[in-house]
């Protein structure tokens, strides 16, 4: 059985572009019908992060602050 290598379009570049950094490399190649793999090697080709964003946090980290003075 032979390996068929199915060629990026631009729609699929602009898909990975979008869903970059906000879902994970599964979600992506789900998406695309590829596998893990090649997302991730076109990402860095691109050099696109596929690492997602994490929100702040820093608030919860170093608790609610200073008492107001009275």
């Amino acid at each position: 059985m032979a390996n068929l290598v199915r060629r990026w379009t631009s729609d699929d570049i602009g898909k990975l572009k979008e869903m970059a950094g906000k879902h994970s490399r599964e979600k992506i190649a789900a998406e695309l019908g590829r596998g893990p793999s090649a997302i991730a090697v076109k990402a860095h080709q691109l050099n696109i992060s596929l690492r997602c964003g994490r929100s702040d946090h820093t608030a919860e980290k170093t608790g609610p602050g200073p008492m107001p003075s009275s």
